[in-house]
Formats: structure tokens, sequence, C-alpha cells
């Protein structure tokens, strides 16, 4: 029975390997217009826009040029024109609180419209402590502002001589208000407070748990990824930058399936790959893709000395 169970297996194994070159999609989805914005008040209102075309195996996305645009913000028309380049760039900044609609329309493609509100700011006090054993210890607390109307993305960075800015890969926290998408296990407990819970990328508070967080306690890390491609930063970091973003429900929504896309990628070897399920990206851009939402941050800065930013 075993020897059966076995070989049953290794038959539906290599039934489920491809070795043959895919041919030409039989994929039959129109072409669609696609946009790209992301409304922070820290910077100035900047739309791309792009549409998909069809390849022989899949479609890809390319700039356009001459579309109509019209943006509004509260129902007042910000701009009203056919925008000559892919980037349309406004020397304005987006308020907090205000509603942004856009519309977008270029033959032969369907007209695309989207709508989000750009969320208040969340205040909060910063400080780091040396804990008990060593650890350096970051924490965030007494937020304040709209609490629970938007999503809370905690994230660091290292700034650097040369104006680079390097994000930090992992944030261990022991906080069960911390939402558990991205969270994984080290196999060492970086800090009897804190834990050997960390989480990948950034750490998310869903809206409805803000209002409860009094405290948050974190160490974030660097780490060299062996497949990590990346030019290393060989100047010295001279600041950190704590940022606590606000994001409104659309990109919410957005950061976190495409966080789940990403984390779904199939490498070379991979035995996963035979049940590998895709998950659809969020795009609130009605009648095409993308994403047209609102977000805020504010941030919180440590002037270095001649120290190591991971103790």
């Amino acid at each position: 029975m075993d020897r059966f169970y076995i070989l049953f297996l290794l038959i539906c194994f290599s039934a489920c390997t491809v070795d043959y070159i895919p041919g030409k999609s039989e994929i039959t989805e129109s072409d669609r217009l696609v946009v790209n914005c992301l409304l922070n008040p820290k910077k100035k209102i900047q739309v791309y826009l792009y549409s998909t075309y069809r390849m022989n195996t899949g479609y890809a996305f390319r700039g356009i040029q001459h579309a109509q645009v019209k943006l509004f913000e509260n129902d007042r028309v910000l701009y009203e024109d056919i925008c000559p380049d892919s980037v349309l760039t406004l020397d304005q900044y987006p308020l907090s609180q205000a509603t942004y609609k856009i519309e977008v329309s270029l033959s032969p493609y369907e007209t695309i419209y989207a709508e989000t509100t750009v969320p208040d700011s969340i205040t909060s006090h910063f400080e780091r402590f040396v804990s008990s054993n060593g650890q350096m210890i970051y924490r965030l607390s007494d937020f304040e502002g709209d609490l629970g109307l938007s999503s809370l993305y905690i994230t660091a960075y290292t700034i650097h001589d040369n104006d680079t800015i390097d994000q930090f890969d992992e944030y261990f926290a022991n906080n069960i208000l911390i939402d558990r998408i991205n969270r994984l296990n080290d196999s060492d407990i970086i800090d009897e407070e804190i834990g050997a819970a960390y989480y990948e990328g950034f750490m998310r508070i869903k809206n409805k748990n803000i209002t409860q967080v009094d405290m948050l306690n974190f160490i974030p890390r660097k780490v060299n990824y062996a497949e990590d491609t990346t030019p290393p930063i060989y100047s010295e970091p001279h600041k950190i930058e704590v940022k606590v973003i606000s994001a409104a429900p659309e990109y919410d929504q957005y950061c976190k399936t495409y966080y789940q896309q990403l984390s779904k990628i199939i490498y070379s070897n991979d035995i996963s790959a035979i049940t590998y399920q895709p998950i659809q990206v969020y795009s609130n851009i009605e009648n095409g893709l993308g994403i047209f939402a609102g977000m805020n941050e504010t941030s919180h800065y440590i002037q270095l000395l001649k120290e190591n930013v991971n103790e």
C-alpha cells in the first residue's frame, strides 16, 4: 500500500511538469487603459497613464499620449485637458480629507473612472531605548488623528550620506493588533520582550484595531538576501526615518493584495509551483486597471552618530 501511494505521488508530480514552450495565448481580453496615482499631501500630484497591449503569450504595458484627462478635487476641476505625455504632473499638493475623482478617455479604449479620499495624517510619539539585554527598542505611542478611518502601515529606513534611502526588511514585534498577513518566525528570540516573530517589509494595523493600540515596540532589521541583486550601499547612514502611513481603503487593499501576490511568486525548482494560485491585485479603476488612491504619512527621524543601525 505504501509503495502504491508513493508511486501515485510521483505520477502526479511528473504529470504537472511543463516540458514544452507555451504557444500563443488564447486569452481574448480587450486592451484597457491603466492609471496609477497615489495622492500623498507630501508630494505633488502625478498621474501615470498606460495601456495594455497584446503579445503572443500575454499582455504588456506601454505609456500613452494625448489622453483626455479630467481630475476633480471635491468636485472642483483641477485639470481638464489633453495630456501630451504619459505622466501628468501638477504643481499642486493633494489636501488631507479631500475627495478626488479622475476620468481618462482615449480612442479606441473604454473610458475609465476612479475615486478616492485622502486620509488625515496620524501623529504619534516616538522614542528609542535600550532593553535589559542590550537591544535597541523603537517605540511608537500616543496615536492621534482620525483613528479607525484608515489602516496604518509602519516602515523604517536608513538615510545615507549620498541621500540614498534603504528600507529595513524585517520588523520584530510582539503585538496581537498587528495584522498577521506578513508575519513570520525567526529561529532565535531576538529579545525576551519582543520575541521571535517578525513582519516582512512593513507592519500593518487594520483600521478597526488602531484605536486599541496604545503603544507599539519593535526592532527593525536589515537582511542581506542571497537572491538580492541590488547593489550594496557603501556610504554610512546618518539618519533613520520611521514612517507612519495612513492608507485610504483603496490603497490598503492594493498594498495587501500586492504583497500577497509577491509572496506567491514561484522560484525555480520550487515544488509548490504545482499548487500555485495567483492573487488578484486590487484595482479601483472602473473599466480599466491600476490604482487611484489616497494616503498620508508622518515621519520620525533619528540622527545617527557612529553606531550600528541594527543595534
